[in-house]
């Protein structure tokens, strides 16, 4: 008996297996070789199958159909409690991507509705900075050139677009002169030489600024480079006296794009300088005043600026209505 169950196990799969190579064979036009190699992992599966045929017909020889009911029911049962797992785990699969799909949908919205959210906020800072500028005419437009300028700087020393330090860098110089919202216009608009006293006052603005927008959370990061931009990197500067890397890197930029600016734009006391002369004063006061770090980043992309110097202006400062 046992030797009749393993030659028709044999025969079966050595049938099958042919058949099946055949098939795939002139189905795929494989070679025979690789066709018959995926085969082989079958043979233990069939070799199992001859070893549980050969127990069933022992059960049957001894004790007929009521052996054959015996050794069966154990191994349907755990078909079916297989299979009623398999659909199980199916089921949760799929309710589980329809809550996937779900999530995905709500996180488009929820990022759909942060990108407006930013761009409201970008629109209104836009607008207080222009009323900002409006008030001292003698700086018309300085905010808005120096935040391209300041992250022209950001992208060629590494500052990923889109990132958090990205984002407050920009709001930063946009609104660094807030603070003068707490100076008067006598101070402000003088046209003489401020007093001392006079002086001191004007010197407060970045703490103003600060304390104005520190209490915004998504404004902190800027109002710590509003804190600082008048800090010098030898630590002579004002109003924490913070020397080298205690500056933050967005108020270690801005000083070198407000003096390029400054010196490359008319005022009502002096005409503009040229980009070559503001160069020459940002070189020179590489090391004491500005970070070598962001005046090496300056001269690779100072020839661009030049070139978009004029456009700049021409955006930043439309013609009166």
């Amino acid at each position: 008996m046992v030797a009749g169950v393993g030659a028709a196990t044999l025969v079966c799969f050595s049938a099958s297996a042919v058949l099946i190579t055949l098939s795939v064979w002139l189905r795929t036009g494989e070679q025979l070789r690789i066709v018959r190699e995926k085969q082989q992992w079958v043979a233990p599966h069939f070799a199992a199958l001859g070893v549980l045929g050969l127990a069933l017909a022992a059960a049957y020889i001894a004790v007929g159909y009521a052996g054959v009911v015996a050794f069966m029911t154990p191994a349907l049962m755990m078909r079916l409690a297989m299979k009623q797992y398999v659909d199980k785990t199916a089921e949760n699969v799929e309710k589980l991507k329809q809550q996937n799909a779900a999530l995905h949908s709500a996180n488009i919205e929820i990022v759909r509705v942060s990108d407006e959210l930013q761009v409201s906020y970008d629109g209104t800072l836009e607008a207080l900075v222009n009323a900002l500028d409006a008030r001292d005419q003698e700086t018309k437009g300085h905010s808005i050139r120096v935040s391209h300028y300041m992250m022209d700087i950001a992208r060629e020393i590494g500052i990923v677009e889109g990132t958090k330090q990205w984002i407050d860098m920009q709001r930063g110089s946009l609104l660094h002169d807030v603070g003068k919202i707490g100076v008067s216009d006598t101070i402000l608009l003088k046209p003489g030489k401020l007093t001392g006293e006079e002086w001191e006052l004007m010197r407060k603005h970045p703490e103003i600024g600060f304390n104005m927008l520190n209490k915004v959370e998504f404004l902190q990061g800027a109002a710590e480079i509003i804190l600082g931009h008048h800090e010098r990197w030898d630590g002579e500067g004002y109003p924490r006296a913070l020397r080298g890397d205690e500056i933050p890197l967005g108020a270690r930029i801005f000083p070198v794009v407000d003096t390029f600016d400054s010196m490359t734009s008319d005022r009502p006391y002096r005409k503009a300088k040229s980009t070559l002369d503001a160069m020459n004063e940002i070189l020179r006061c590489s090391g004491t005043q500005f970070d070598p770090l962001v005046v090496e980043a300056f001269l690779d992309i100072y020839e661009t600026w030049v070139k978009a110097r004029e456009e700049l202006h021409a955006i930043s400062m439309p013609a009166a209505a």
